[in-house]
């Protein structure tokens, strides 16, 4: 494995120069044409259900990238210009923004018309905040995304067997339900594909990441960059990374205990 140094100058602008292999899916243009559609057909069926559905579509089409130069080497084609901003992926411009605007403009015509003003004139407002979370990182790190599914699962099961619960309870479980399991075979379609170039670490961190928590350090770091990736598939951005000192302590004492050399972890 070459070190930081030597492959620094393939990485720099690795979002902004990524080359992604259309044999993996489809373009962008093409998967926001189908986003669009679904946007705009009526449909009675619960939002959250068309959004996880729209969302399981995008993990299912997506292109992909492996860059063999950094041990996170997978890229996902979500539409966003990373030379300009890294956010505005096609899930985010096709349905997220439309839909928050038409929420607005039925709910909040007066606060909207304000808002639109004091954009207009420079002046600062307080307003709606779809987009912003602060994930719960010990419970990605601990659960991983199949755990995470497993106890989606369990829990909706535990709301159906006490028989005190209501639709948009089931809703919101089969949302996130339908979410994790096309995260989980879009993990599994990045494992086949990495098999194509020299990353075994990689593939050997993502194929165990398919079906439990991760174990190690390095899976640990990944499980976080694909985390946030997959946040920002949608319109959500992941404010921070946690606690890192606390929670990757475990971890990094592990790699070193094994032998792992201070400058693969750093």
């Amino acid at each position: 494995m070459k070190s930081f140094t030597q492959n620094r100058p393939m990485i720099e602008n690795e979002y902004e120069l990524a080359k992604f292999d259309p044999a993996t899916g489809l373009d962008a243009a093409t998967l926001n044409e189908t986003l669009v559609k679904i946007q705009n057909t009526d449909t009675d069926e619960p939002r959250a259900l068309v959004f996880a559905k729209a969302y399981a579509y995008l993990c299912d089409n997506l292109q992909l990238e492996i860059n063999e130069h950094t041990p996170f080497s997978v890229k996902f084609n979500v539409g966003i210009d990373y030379s300009y901003f890294a956010t505005n992926s096609i899930l985010e411009t096709s349905m997220s923004r439309p839909q928050r605007t038409k929420v607005l403009r039925e709910k909040m015509p007066e606060d909207l018309k304000k808002a639109e003003l004091f954009r207009k004139v420079g002046v600062g407002y307080f307003f709606t905040d779809f987009w912003h979370t602060v994930p719960n990182w010990t419970n990605v790190i601990k659960y991983g995304f199949a755990g995470i599914l497993e106890r989606t699962k369990e829990s909706k099961q535990k709301w159906l067997d006490s028989g005190k619960y209501d639709n948009d309870q089931i809703v919101f479980f089969d949302s996130v339900i339908i979410c994790y399991e096309a995260i989980l075979r879009l993990l599994n379609r990045v494992y086949e594909y990495s098999l194509k170039f020299d990353v075994p670490a990689f593939s050997a961190a993502i194929k165990n990441l398919t079906t439990k928590a991760p174990e190690t350090l390095y899976e640990v770091m990944l499980t976080s960059a694909l985390y946030l990736n997959f946040e920002e598939f949608g319109r959500e951005r992941g404010r921070t990374l946690g606690p890192i000192d606390r929670m990757y302590l475990p971890y990094y004492k592990k790699a070193l205990a094994e032998g792992t050399p201070m400058e693969e972890i750093e």
